[in-house]
């Protein structure tokens, strides 16, 4: 039985694991920016979270299954309102049983209660097979984001 532990950001190492299962599987399927996935660390990663979450806060939603970790969903809100769905993995073989949509939902529920004024996530290009669970979830495309990478001098 699959059991949802929510917490605030002092929990972050306990999706440290997870976290890496994620980062491999992007780097194996996104389609730009590879080598954002092959390099980034776990601690690097939350420094990115926690600044988004500056002046807001951070929530972590955990799904467990006989202790072990099976998948997580965690979010930040900052003082503009925007809330952002930061990193959401739930385990291959443990996927189709409800357990994201719980995630998520309970994360969205976090996110309304702290007033945000939207919800907002990005999706890797390569792993656009996602989209459909996030629009069954309500989530509409509403832009594409150009990134130019590299150094500017």
């Amino acid at each position: 039985m699959v059991f949802y532990r929510e917490e605030g950001g002092d929990g972050l190492e306990s999706i440290s694991t997870l976290w890496e299962e994620l980062r491999s599987m992007l780097a194996d399927v996104a389609t730009t920016f590879q080598h954002h996935y092959v390099d980034v660390t776990f601690d690097s990663r939350m420094d990115v979270v926690r600044k988004r979450a500056a002046g807001g806060d951070i929530w972590l939603v955990l799904a467990e299954d006989e202790g072990e970790a099976v998948g997580y969903c965690l979010s930040t809100i900052g003082e503009d309102r925007i809330g952002w769905v930061d990193s959401f993995y739930v385990r291959p073989d443990r996927r189709h049983e409800g357990i994201g949509r719980e995630l998520l939902n309970r994360s969205m529920e976090w996110l309304r209660s702290q007033d945000a004024r939207a919800i907002r996530l990005t999706v890797t290009p390569g792993n656009e097979s996602v989209i459909p669970f996030y629009r069954s979830q309500g989530f509409e495309l509403r832009k594409y984001l150009l990134e130019l990478d590299g150094k500017f001098e």
